[in-house]
């Protein structure tokens, strides 16, 4: 089950770049010709993809521990990383499906 508490904390990280993409898209973006632009640029892609793969990882990771939480096995995630995981997860279908 060590896998399970990897994966959970590997979500929280793309949880953590997709919220900082969204809050990327709506402060100003960095002029195109600039020299910072350059350094950020791979930041940048690296924050986009990891945030937005969040929902997918998000959505199974939920679902595997709500499966074991239904079939009373341990889940030896910690409380505060599952409800952070949902919490994500619920502003991740208001922000994409609503």
């Amino acid at each position: 089950m060590r896998w399970l508490l990897f994966i959970s904390r590997v979500v929280l990280i793309c949880n953590i770049c997709f919220a900082i993409s969204i809050i990327m898209r709506y402060v100003g973006e960095i002029k195109t010709g600039d020299r910072i632009s350059s350094y950020y640029q791979s930041f940048t892609g690296t924050v986009i993809v990891l945030g937005f793969s969040a929902i997918i990882l998000n959505t199974i990771v939920n679902i595997i521990i709500l499966l074991k939480a239904i079939s009373n096995k341990t889940v030896n995630v910690p409380v505060w990383l599952r409800v952070t995981n949902m919490l994500f997860l619920i502003a991740q279908f208001v922000f994409f499906f609503l």
